[in-house]
């Protein structure tokens, strides 16, 4: 080729070449969203070309497959990883990006329960998993299997809450938690070894006053039979003291009722109660007796009756000391004493409920009779007197003589009579306790006798026979004739 400019000669050459340009590849690569460390492997499908120029491409970095662009947590920890797409044509243009794969971390699942675990008792359940994600995530969600036929819970918040299982056994629990970016934990296992409850159980004694005194029965069982500690609480404010013995007594003073409580701590520390109200605290009955007479005479008898107060019920039993070794168990005895003198007589009795009175004492006189004796037949001269003499013995004697007639008086120990006739006198002498005893005397009136002053037994028939008047009222009585000269 030649050119030429103006006037001047110049000399010049050329020489053509065909290039060729290729399209190169545009590569988009968008945010990588995180994934959770413990999730399957995903595929990275943000990663393109745009221009839709032939050629292939490849991953590079962590965890990334070079030729598939599938991305395997698992195979990484939590953290930051750069990860590099490069798209390449034919012709060796190529293109890259990157973009971060951030691995979130899993949750770590962990609880606990409170102690005691009891069958039939609450069981509180306390979550305490760590989200290692720190800010970036929350956990939204606890996943509870508790082991039993209960089933199984979803909770959105980790506040603590009580469970109760039915029965003592060794159940298996877990909990495994989410967060809000879907990461989830690996299920937290434990084992729950939920305890025998105690079954208390007791019988109420029958108690009597004053004493007050009664003893506990324990009937209290265990699934497991082990060793079981005892609280007692019987409910007295009088005596608060409490008590640890399985069956133990306990001294109440007033009538009640009272709540007795029980309360029992297994070897596990499984705690029951019961109460019951204990009514059966009875007052004392008080022992009383009346007498018919409290003052008799010898050989007389006595009647005594039961007069008891303050029993329950009904009265069982009356044990009565008559004295002398005489006792009876009848309801109302009587005795006869073959003794004078002051006794005591004593009663106490039993009621239904078992419970003992005191003990009422009361004395009885037996008085004796007072001694008498007369002598059944005197004599006394027509128009004399005579005085009568008993013998006697009495104590604040009262004498008492009838009839009335003859006697200067009737109630004298020693009267005199001036009788006109025969008489029989009655005196009862009366002693202490108004014991009376009577005896007779018989008053033989000895009539003057008429003495004939003739007397001529020469059967003429006058004067032949000499009759003294009254002269059968003489005893023993000898008579002497005299003529008339001596």
């Amino acid at each position: 080729m030649i050119a030429r400019s103006g006037n001047a000669s110049v000399c010049a050459d050329s020489l053509t070449t065909i290039i060729t340009i290729h399209q190169s590849p545009k590569v988009v690569f968008e945010v990588l969203p995180g994934i959770c460390n413990d999730t399957t492997a995903r595929k990275i499908t943000q990663a393109n070309e745009t221009g839709n120029v032939p050629g292939t491409f490849a991953f590079y970095g962590t965890g990334a497959d070079t030729t598939t662009g599938i991305f395997s947590p698992r195979q990484v920890a939590a953290g930051t990883y750069p990860i590099k797409y490069v798209y390449t044509t034919a012709f060796g243009c190529s293109d890259s990006a990157t973009q971060n794969q951030i691995v979130w971390p899993s949750p770590v699942a962990k609880w606990g329960v409170s102690s005691p675990t009891c069958e039939k008792n609450n069981i509180t359940f306390t979550d305490s998993s760590i989200n290692l994600a720190n800010n970036q995530s929350k956990i939204i969600k606890w996943y509870w299997h508790f082991g039993d036929a209960a089933t199984d819970s979803i909770i959105t918040n980790n506040l603590p809450f009580t469970k109760k299982y039915n029965s003592a056994n060794i159940y298996n629990a877990r909990l495994f938690v989410q967060t809000d970016s879907g990461c989830v934990s690996k299920a937290n296992t434990q084992i729950i070894n939920v305890h025998y409850l105690p079954k208390p159980n007791f019988g109420l004694p029958v108690i009597c006053l004053p004493d007050g005194t009664g003893q506990f029965t324990d009937s209290s069982t265990i699934a497991d039979a082990s060793m079981l500690n005892y609280l007692w609480n019987f409910g007295d404010a009088a005596n608060p003291t409490p008590s640890l013995l399985p069956s133990p007594t306990h001294k109440f003073s007033s009538l009640g009722p009272f709540n007795i409580q029980l309360k029992l701590t297994s070897k596990d520390g499984c705690i029951d109660s019961l109460q019951k109200q204990l009514t059966t605290v009875y007052p004392q009955p008080k022992a009383n007796f009346t007498i018919q007479s409290a003052e008799v005479c010898l050989g007389d008898t006595i009647n005594f009756f039961d007069a008891s107060t303050n029993y329950t019920n009904s009265i069982k039993y009356w044990y009565w000391d008559l004295s002398q070794n005489n006792f009876s168990r009848v309801k109302n005895p009587s005795r006869q004493f073959s003794d004078s003198g002051t006794f005591n007589i004593s009663l106490f009795i039993v009621d239904a409920k078992g419970c003992l009175s005191d003990t009422a004492i009361k004395p009885v006189v037996v008085d004796a009779y007072p001694h008498l004796s007369l002598t059944h037949k005197v004599v006394v001269l027509q128009g004399g007197s005579l005085q009568l003499k008993p013998v006697f013995y009495a104590v604040n004697p009262i004498f008492n003589w009838s009839p009335n007639l003859f006697l200067d008086s009737t109630n004298v120990a020693y009267p005199v009579t001036s009788p006109l006739n025969d008489i029989t006198y009655k005196l009862t002498l009366t002693g202490k306790g108004n014991c009376a005893v009577s005896d007779t005397v018989f008053v033989k009136l000895l009539l003057s006798p008429v003495v004939p002053n003739v007397f001529s037994p020469n059967g003429d028939g006058i004067n032949d026979t000499w009759i003294i008047q009254y002269l059968d009222s003489y005893p023993n009585c000898e008579v002497k004739v005299f003529d008339r000269s001596g």
